[in-house]
């Protein structure tokens, strides 16, 4: 994990922070470089939806709400 991983964490995990939490998209696409990163602004209670990965290919995902 990166340095902006870990903040990023740090900031969603605590409440008295997560309401100033905010990043560009620039920030988060030089941070997570190489991968593949989707972002959501959704109101709360909207609810993500995945299928069931391919089995016959390894991937990883982290999904933060």
């Amino acid at each position: 994990m990166n340095y902006v991983e870990i903040a990023l964490l740090l900031l969603i995990d605590n409440v008295l922070y997560v309401r100033f939490a905010f990043v560009t998209a620039e920030d988060l696409c030089k941070s997570f470089a190489g991968d593949t990163l989707f972002t959501i602004q959704a109101p709360t209670g909207t609810q993500l939806e995945l299928p069931p990965p391919d089995t016959s290919v390894i991937i990883s995902f982290i999904v933060c709400l």
